[in-house]
């Protein structure tokens, strides 16, 4: 495939999932005027679960904030009123909404509006306790436990108990994301052994690719490695605390190789630019704990350079925070300094 063909059915597939974000649009003003006969909402409906798909598709492919603020924000008051009101048609209603606030809230937390993260993610909750459905309810308890980092132990502590339940019907994919999750945030509050335990599960729940599952359910493989690096990250961060020699080396080396087998994924599995952008800024930090000048440089500057074609501010903002490390670490280094013209 050439240049050309490939950007040639990269807009065709934008312009596609831009014209499904679109299509519950024109049957609300129909609904909040109260025209909620089962004809019209079971038209709405679908068309809302077609439009929220191309969403999640435009997010995790591209990172693409604006078809989601642009349409989501048109229709989700509709879906809202249909969540909150009675009827045979309440769960799938409460179910979108869900979805429809999870997905503002990736907006928000893409453009680093942190106040906003807090009240979509609220939302979000609500209407899934509405919808009564298991596996939503842990991809909210993930966003919860980012948003509200002083009850994230809490919030997965609550996760691990559904899992621990033999009963639970939660697929390998999500129960692999909730594990490798709880990893982490055990290890940045310094429990180890539950890091360690939480791994270990991860092991025993092999990761499937699930690219079938519904979206946002389950969880792709180069998600899973930058969690695990991120625990090796804690984990690192713990034994320099603790006045470790050659453990915190050893566990940041971990968190390097980790994230390059994401560089190294077979050519079938889908990066997404913004995950790639993502892995290269999160090397240019671990080049900094290694104490590694050179590798520093050469992740930085191609990831800087890589974050101002995003749309988000998250990954730039990680760029400005990685050179301001830098700096600590190398504070006589002109050539740290110099770096500081990629960041404008």
């Amino acid at each position: 495939m050439t240049k050309q063909t490939h950007e040639s059915a990269l807009l065709s597939r934008r312009m596609a999932l831009a014209t499904l974000a679109a299509m519950p649009l024109g049957l609300v003003p129909a609904i909040l005027a109260g025209q909620r006969s089962p004809l019209v909402l079971e038209e709405f409906l679908p068309e809302c679960t077609a439009s929220l798909t191309a969403c999640w598709h435009a997010m995790i492919e591209e990172e693409d904030f604006t078809t989601i603020a642009t349409q989501v924000p048109k229709y989700l008051p509709a879906l809202e009123l249909l969540a909150q009101q009675p009827s045979r048609y309440q769960k799938t209603a409460a179910h979108l909404t869900t979805q429809g606030y999870l997905l503002m809230y990736h907006v928000a937390l893409g453009n680093l509006n942190l106040p906003l993260t807090q009240v979509y993610c609220r939302r979000a909750e609500r209407y899934s306790r509405i919808a009564e459905d298991q596996a939503l309810s842990l991809e909210v308890m993930t966003r919860l436990a980012y948003t509200f980092l002083d009850k994230s132990l809490s919030v997965y502590e609550k996760a691990l108990a559904i899992l621990s339940d033999p009963h639970h019907q939660i697929s390998a994919s999500l129960q692999h994301k909730i594990f490798m999750q709880a990893a982490a945030c055990y290890a940045q509050n310094g429990q180890v052994q539950n890091a360690l335990r939480c791994l270990e599960k991860t092991r025993e729940t092999p990761l499937e690719q699930a690219h079938d599952e519904p979206i946002p359910s389950g969880c792709r493989i180069f998600s899973t490695l930058s969690w695990g690096a991120q625990t090796y990250e804690y984990l690192g961060n713990v034994a320099l605390s603790q006045g470790l020699s050659k453990r915190p080396r050893v566990l940041y080396t971990a968190v390097h190789q980790t994230l390059t087998q994401v560089e190294k994924l077979d050519s079938t599995i889908l990066v997404p630019e913004h995950v790639r952008v993502e892995v290269i800024l999160h090397q240019a930090k671990t080049a900094i704990d290694l104490g590694e000048m050179d590798m520093f440089q050469m992740y930085f500057q191609t990831g800087a350079q890589r974050a101002k074609g995003l749309s988000g501010q998250r990954h730039k903002q990680a760029a400005i925070d990685n050179w301001k490390l830098a700096r600590l670490r190398w504070p006589d280094e002109v050539v740290i300094k110099d770096l500081a013209d990629l960041l404008s």
